[in-house]
């Protein structure tokens, strides 16, 4: 299941894009509400693709944004940013190598098409990854997905 971590201080807005991002399918949704609690997230659980608001109450989007890129695991991970704030697109675009911005206000639809996108291309990326386990045979090699293995 591929996990959508939403971090916005702004409570409506919040359970809003939560709303909007339940309608997809296989997608695990957290939610927080500030920096420090999105840290803490990301430490219980691995994040495949993350909302940030840029202006948090304990610091700022970007400075989220960078914090997560330094752990190794995300630091190629899809980030979009949710803003009225749209100077900080270049800065995060060149340093902090954000996917994409959403302006707010923005579209249910428009932000739903983006995810999608997303979503699709953390799909494919994780098929590749799949583990698997070779078999040498008489006469020839098998392959099996370490996932599709039940009992041994």
């Amino acid at each position: 299941m591929i996990s959508i971590l939403v971090v916005e201080d702004y409570l409506l807005e919040r359970k809003n894009l939560v709303q909007m991002l339940k309608t997809l399918e296989d997608v695990q949704i957290l939610e927080a509400s500030s920096g420090k609690d999105a840290l803490r997230l990301l430490q219980q659980h691995d994040i495949h693709l993350f909302l940030l608001d840029i202006q948090l109450p304990d610091f700022s989007g970007l400075a989220l944004a960078k914090q997560i890129r330094q752990i190794p695991k995300y630091e190629f991970s899809y980030i979009i940013f949710i803003t009225t704030h749209i100077y900080y697109q270049l800065n995060a675009f060149k340093t902090l190598h954000c996917y994409d911005f959403i302006e707010k206000p923005y579209k249910k639809e428009d932000l739903l098409a983006l995810v999608q996108k997303l979503l699709r291309g953390i799909k494919q990326t994780n098929f590749l990854e799949k583990q698997y386990i070779t078999f040498e045979l008489q006469d020839y090699i098998l392959k099996v997905s370490a996932d599709e293995i039940l009992f041994v």
